[in-house]
This record gives structure tokens, sequence and C-alpha cells, in this order.
């Protein structure tokens, strides 16, 4: 009998674990915008389409305190930077590939300018977060939060103003190149920026062209956890006044 009751103890122990696990979950699926490709509903980091996820420097696969190049991995100095290939999509330096796995991947140039001249945008905002609606030819659309960007030690900038969302490609053919391109959009319109250095702190939203990526991916998600004050400084817990807290101004 006792042994029985330990098992049921241990039992009981390891579903209440599994449970805790799932919970803190979050699953992600692909949107059909009816092109070449299929978008993700959130970005990486994220537990909803409207929560910002996480910044990335180009090529990274983890977040840092600060944005320049003392704390990037490639580069010897704020000129010498290290040729990781011209369009890292699908490789080990990039990190919707590395933190979701299948066939996620970072979207490419042409991915970007096909979002951008095949779908309507409009300036919006969704539960407090203002972004962008893309809706696609077939009608269907994604949500993108504006969650600025981050560079240096000065932290996050402008938060609810910009969205700065990195490609896969580098600003010109060159491996060491210190730019590369990215997504750029604001109450007014989007575009395609390279004038971005490949240190700056930015967001990502994964694509996947392989149809079973419709299925969902399932990843564990602290963004909705974090805690930072207005000049993207992170908290250990919500201060007096304004918070942004899962990429919502609190």
């Amino acid at each position: 009998m006792k042994k029985d009751y330990l098992v049921s103890i241990v039992g009981i122990a390891l579903f209440n674990m599994l449970s805790m696990k799932c919970s803190a979950q979050t699953t992600v699926s692909a949107v059909d915008l009816g092109l070449s490709i299929m978008w993700a509903t959130c970005n990486v980091g994220a537990s909803t389409p409207e929560d910002v996820g996480g910044y990335y420097a180009w090529g990274m696969t983890e977040e840092v305190s600060v944005y320049d190049w003392t704390t990037y991995t490639y580069c010897d100095s704020e000129t010498n930077f290290h040729d990781i290939g011209v369009d890292i999509s699908g490789t080990q330096y990039d990190v919707a590939r590395v933190k979701w796995g299948g066939t996620w991947r970072m979207p490419t140039l042409s991915e970007f300018n096909e979002l951008v001249n095949s779908c309507s945008w409009s300036w919006t905002s969704r539960n407090g977060v203002y972004g962008a609606l893309v809706t696609g030819p077939n009608g269907n659309s994604i949500f993108l939060p504006a969650g600025g960007r981050k560079y240096g030690s000065k932290g996050l900038r402008d938060f609810g103003e910009y969205g700065c969302y990195w490609s896969s490609a580098l600003a010109s053919n060159s491996g060491t190149s210190s730019s590369a391109k990215l997504l750029l959009f604001y109450d007014e319109g989007c575009s395609l920026d390279d004038n971005r250095n490949r240190t700056n702190g930015m967001t990502i939203r994964p694509v996947t062209n392989d149809a079973s990526g419709i299925g969902c991916v399932v990843y564990e998600s602290k963004e909705a956890k974090r805690v930072y004050n207005l000049t993207g400084q992170q908290l250990e817990t919500p201060k007096k006044g304004v918070n942004i807290i899962g990429g919502k101004k609190i």
C-alpha cells in the first residue's frame, strides 16, 4: 500500500508538472495570404499576435542587454564584420529556424517585397498595441506590432510608432557588410530599408513555404512575463508609472 501510495503521489506530481509546462506554451500557426509563402501569426518570442516578442541582432539567436558591436558575436570592431553569408534564411544564423525548427525561417528580401507590394496595409491597434494589419489578395490577414528597435545602451526606441523587422538579407552582396535590410513601417506607410546596422535589435516574423508548416509550432514563450520601462530597460517587477509588459504599455 505504501509503495502504491508513493507511486500515486509521483504520478500526480508528474501530471501537474506536465500541465504547468503545457499551460506555459503557445501554439503558433501559419496564415495563407495568397502569396508565394505563408506568414506566422506571431513574432519570434511572442505569445499572441500583438505581443512584440524578442529583439535580435541580425544573425544572432539570443537577446542581449546592449545592442552594439561590443556584444555582437560576428564582428571584431565597429567596421570589421564577419562573413556569415549574404542571406541567412534557414541557416544556423536564422533565429526563426533555431527557435521554432521545422520549415520556419526568416523572410527573404523578395518575400518582404511581395508582402509590401501585393497586400493592403492599414495602421491600427489591437488590445492597445499599435501596428499594421496586412491583408493579402485572398482576404486573409496578419497583424504586425510596431515594436520599434533596440540599439546601443539606450534601450528601446520608437515603440508603438515604427515596426522594424529584419529580413534575411544583407544590404549588399558583400558578406562583411555592416548593414542588413529590413521592413520598416509606421502610420503613413511601409518600405524596405537598408540603413540599419546589423547590431540593432529588431523583431522577427517567420515564414514557411511548406504546407505542413500550417499545422503549428509549439514553443516556450517568456515575453508575456517580461517587464520593461519606457527606456527599454528590463525590470524585475513593474514599477510605479507606465510599464511595458508583454509588448503592451500598462
